[in-house]
């Protein structure tokens, strides 16, 4: 299909289509300490992406432990709202939330109840941002 640029100040509606986003270079990330690696697809963007997380087995990963911190490529006017969402059973149980939350980024955290697995285990999730004027 044709991708077209909006400058709209009212209302927006789209029909028989999908919202996609495009942009050049994709935000940064910078693991947690207790991160032994990750990844993500060079398709994301500062508004919608995917995160892989690897936490290792001899590894420690504290309850409100840093999984990742996310830095957008461009800032937004205002802190944005942001959206995460465990993408399988090992991000649900991880109870993460995101804090921290600002005009250049945002992180995610592990929840109050975490413990570490003891094996290696991948840690999945979505992400939605959105600027709320």
């Amino acid at each position: 299909g044709t991708n077209k640029a909006i400058d709209a100040t009212g209302d927006i509606s789209m029909t028989g289509t999908h919202m996609q986003t495009h942009q050049a270079s994709a935000p940064t990330y910078a693991y947690g300490t207790s991160i032994s690696g990750g990844s993500t697809p060079t398709t994301n963007t500062d508004v919608a992406g995917t995160l892989v997380l690897t936490i290792a087995a001899s590894t420690s990963v504290p309850a409100n432990g840093t999984l990742v911190t996310v830095s957008f490529n461009r800032s937004y006017g205002s802190a944005p709202v942001v959206v995460i969402s465990p993408a399988g059973s090992n991000a649900q149980t991880a109870g993460s939330y995101v804090a921290s939350t600002g005009m250049t980024g945002f992180t995610i955290y592990t929840g109050p109840g975490f413990t570490s697995p003891g094996t290696a285990t991948d840690y999945t999730f979505t992400y939605y941002v959105i600027e709320a004027k």
